[in-house]
């Protein structure tokens, strides 16, 4: 993914999921 689909796939889920499992996520896109 480009940083735009990668952005907009973090500010989706950041609401969803755990803040330490999104700062996985975020260490992986």
């Amino acid at each position: 993914m480009n940083n735009f689909q990668s952005m907009v796939v973090c500010a989706l889920a950041l609401p969803v999921i755990p803040t330490w499992e999104a700062r996985l996520l975020l260490g992986v896109l």
